[in-house]
């Protein structure tokens, strides 16, 4: 069945800039109104700060050593965006925000090529008022920005299969490129994985066999290997074993939280895309037959979706980020259905995104402050800026990345409490920060420690619940 006759039509440029506008206000508004959430925002936004602070801009640092866990791109970023804003929450959460619109205005280009430019339109305010996507263009995590140099290559590969071209091969292969240099290798996994699911729902091998996908994949490599080699050859003894060994084999044979139910990310995926599912009856609109010139788009983008879904349920590790790249998929078929419905459906589908996005604007103003007790240690960053030059930071057991970040400090960390009385022994002025459960193991020795009072209110697993203890030597004790 031909695609529609508009499909090659773009989709007018007052039309996406009045869209871009739009996007922008909603996501930006109130985004540094909160302190960073600990565990993951301050690490990323710590590790940026101290790439600049070791002048370099491809290699991670953090709490004075190489990062491993993922590589630097997104830490670039950060660097970058705290150099030129300041440090803080807007700086370190503008690339997810930024990254969020871009994504909005790559589906609109998409939907305007695969389907009608009214589609595209429709998919990219599907893209900006969905749930989970509104939550993660306002966090300092790599998610948002994942998502869309992951989904704007998978776009273009899409475009190498639908005809001839050079600037779709370099499109894909520089997207996927950024895309690994931000999470890493999985990425082609998960195009090879698509390449086979779409070559079987279509009845055909010649997907697999289209050179210019293969050139686009290619150029991917050739752009984002060189990193992982350097870093190989620069820390033989740690990138390989804890990258590759710990943060991506480990993660998807073992988990590393909860264990939960292999159909968790069937359960979630309706949550995270609200209030859109509600809108699945007018997929019947859609025919998987539809072409584009050698393309089924339609069956392109499900079969994206599935393989997203399918790969991360077999994961032993479970994040509800790790299925966040099928949304967009799922957003370009449901703006293309409801280009295709009445008018009543088009007024539901504007006031389901406004009430959307009303829901999370007001969370973010009434509900988030109140967590940040729960989930954010910068409340205790006041205790360590008072600290001398030669005064010692020590961490027992754990990172505390967002007191760290606040306070502008780096801690040492210690690994058994005769560390501790050493220091104790010797004279040593510090600050000690320490979790409640991890008091009992420093008994004996904390009783020979000033704890400094923490604000009154409720305690949670990064905030309040965090103790600050203090050691003076008797020549420099007197009042705080």
């Amino acid at each position: 069945m031909p695609i529609n006759p508009t499909a090659n039509k773009s989709t007018p440029a007052p039309g996406l800039l009045l869209f871009a506008f739009g996007a922008a206000l909603a996501i930006f508004a109130g985004l540094g109104s909160t302190p960073l959430f600990d565990p993951d925002e301050p690490v990323y936004a710590q590790a940026g700060l101290e790439m600049l602070r070791h002048h370099t801009w491809i290699v991670p640092w953090f709490d004075g050593h190489p990062l491993f866990d993922k590589p630097f791109l997104f830490y670039a970023v950060e660097a970058a965006s705290q150099g030129l804003l300041g440090a803080g929450a807007v700086a370190a959460r503008i690339p997810s925000a930024l990254a969020s619109v871009l994504l909005a205005l790559v589906l609109a280009r998409s939907g305007a090529r695969w389907f009608s430019g009214t589609a595209g339109r429709w998919a990219a305010w599907v893209s900006i008022s969905a749930l989970y996507p509104m939550v993660a263009a306002r966090a300092a995590v790599t998610d948002a920005t994942f998502t869309t140099a992951l989904f704007a290559g998978i776009l273009w590969l899409g475009e190498t299969i639908e005809g001839p071209g050079p600037w779709p091969v370099l499109g894909a292969g520089a997207a996927l490129a950024v895309a690994t240099l931000v999470k890493g290798p999985v990425v082609f996994a998960l195009v090879a994985l698509l390449g086979i699911s779409y070559a079987f729902a279509v009845g055909s091998l010649r997907p697999l066999l289209r050179a210019r996908s293969w050139a686009a994949i290619a150029v991917g490599l050739a752009l984002s290997a060189p990193w992982f080699l350097y870093m190989a050859l620069r820390y033989p003894d740690q990138f390989v074993p804890e990258f590759f060994g710990k943060q991506n084999v480990a993660r998807f044979l073992t988990p590393e939280h909860a264990v939960v139910a292999p159909w968790f990310f069937l359960a979630m995926l309706p949550v995270m895309f609200l209030p859109w599912p509600l809108f699945a009856p007018r997929l019947k609109q859609l025919r998987i037959s539809e072409v584009r010139g050698e393309l089924r788009p339609v069956v392109y983008l499900m079969c994206w979706a599935a393989v997203v879904l399918v790969f991360f349920s077999l994961s032993a590790t479970k994040l509800i980020t790790y299925v966040l790249p099928a949304v967009p998929a799922l957003s370009l078929l449901v703006g293309a259905a409801i280009s295709r419905s009445g008018p009543i459906a088009r007024r539901a589908a504007v006031a389901s995104g406004l009430g959307a996005a009303a829901l999370v604007a007001s969370a973010a103003a009434f509900v988030a402050p109140r967590l940040v007790c729960y989930y954010s240690a910068s409340s205790r960053a006041q205790d360590l800026r008072d600290m001398a030059p030669d005064e010692e930071l020590l961490v027992y057991k754990g990172g505390f990345p967002g007191t760290l970040y606040y306070a502008g400090r780096r801690g040492t960390a210690l690994r058994q409490e005769g560390d501790l009385g050493e220091r104790i022994r010797r004279g040593t002025a510090f600050r000690l920060l320490v979790r409640p459960r991890h008091a009992g193991e420093l008994k004996s020795y904390l009783s020979q420690l000033e704890l400094i009072p923490g604000p009154s209110g409720p305690s949670g697993p990064w905030g309040e619940g965090l103790r600050v203890y203090r050691h003076r030597p008797a020549s420099q004790a007197g009042p705080r």
